[in-house]
């Protein structure tokens, strides 16, 4: 009786184990399925050795853990620069908490100490009332927030192009994680999150509540165009063309225009705008800021092809090329995964600037005075 139990047991555990990985094989298979449809993917495995995945270099354990399982799948985007590509567990089906969460305070103690002083990415960051120490351990970087003499991981960076990193994200006290691409060290910023290395306030981004789309004359000569948003659904679309319609002639010699925060969104929304801005026959000032990305990427440069277009400010976050029309998220068949893919084809003159941005001519002190005073005094002194 005894060995008939024994057996059993042993069979029941040799099923578990077989069936944890064949669904972890099963989600792998329908991941690499997926990637292999993206125009990104299609785009640069010619050139890019990294996307030649062969299906041996990736195997699954029975010791790994869901976490373990979404690293191994990260590493399937990874090396495909399409920043608008998203990997995320199931938030309502809790997976087990990476062990990597909590770290002793002696170790991120020990990474402090010993941190290179050249490295500008690392140091202590600020949100509101929270502070964040971000610590180099192993090649990547740890963001983690001290409670009771521990300290808890918030999010991993890791870098794809200078200052460029992709962020893994803890989400539930760890048990959700999330990928996200291209999150930018800038001007001491993490763009994408509310972590900076100073408290006091800048002028980076536009004052909370400040209009979508807004007109106005500073002076008889400046006039000042703001487009916050080109997003394609009937209702974005509808209040961008009321606004359009409701513009007067510009008939100022020096017109500025304002993307910063621009989250993007597609043609059939901004083409209207793009076509006005080449119609002026003055001097263009344009000023962007890191949350400047996608689709108003694309229309910064056509715009900068205008010998008369002057930009301002800091760089584009690089999130620019392909992108979905239809905001498509597949479940991986375990359930535990999901997958936002990309559908679109991108345009030859945006891959350049995936990962990296577009960088202003001029760039603005984000303390010194409103970055629109700021382009307001150069156009006046000049």
């Amino acid at each position: 009786m005894r060995k008939t139990i024994l057996l059993l047991l042993i069979l029941s555990v040799a099923y578990h184990v077989k069936s944890q990985t064949s669904r972890n094989d099963l989600d792998f298979r329908a991941l690499l399925a997926a990637v292999k449809k993206l125009p990104s993917y299609k785009d640069q495995v010619g050139y890019n050795t990294k996307l030649n995945f062969k299906e041996e270099d990736f195997s699954f354990s029975e010791k790994d853990t869901d976490y373990d399982v979404f690293l191994k799948l990260y590493q399937l985007i990874s090396p495909i620069r399409d920043n608008h590509l998203v990997l995320q567990s199931n938030r309502e089906l809790p997976l087990e908490k990476p062990s990597i969460l909590e770290i002793p305070k002696a170790t991120i103690d020990s990474a402090i100490k010993l941190a290179n002083p050249n490295d500008s990415v690392a140091g202590t960051y600020y949100a509101g009332k929270y502070q964040l120490e971000l610590v180099k351990i192993n090649n990547e970087y740890i963001g983690a927030i001290e409670n009771d003499g521990r300290y808890y991981t918030q999010f991993i960076l890791r870098e794809v192009t200078p200052n460029h990193f992709d962020r893994i994200w803890f989400a539930d006290q760890g048990k959700s994680y999330f990928v996200y691409r291209n999150t930018v060290f800038v001007n001491q910023r993490l763009s994408g999150t509310a972590w900076k290395k100073y408290k006091e306030s800048d002028f980076v981004s536009l004052p909370n509540g400040s209009p979508r789309y807004d007109f106005k004359m500073l002076g008889n000569d400046i006039a000042y165009l703001r487009l916050g948003g080109f997003g394609t659904s009937s209702e974005s679309i509808a209040e961008s063309i009321k606004f359009y319609n409701q513009l007067p002639i510009i008939s100022a010699k020096t017109l500025i225009v304002d993307l910063r925060d621009n989250g993007g969104g597609g043609f059939k929304n901004s083409q209207k705008f793009l076509d006005l801005i080449r119609r002026f026959k003055g001097s263009i000032h344009v000023i962007i800021n890191n949350n400047t990305v996608s689709n108003a990427e694309q229309i910064l440069i056509d715009l900068q092809k205008n010998p008369n277009v002057i930009t301002y400010g800091e760089s584009t976050r690089g999130t620019i090329s392909y992108g979905n029309n239809v905001d498509t998220t597949i479940d991986l068949p375990s359930k535990r995964f999901s997958f936002y893919i990309t559908d679109m084809k991108a345009r030859k003159q945006d891959i350049p600037f995936e990962s990296y941005g577009i960088q202003p001519k001029i760039k603005l002190d984000p303390f010194k005075k409103d970055w629109i005073q700021q382009v307001a005094d150069r156009i006046n002194t000049n």
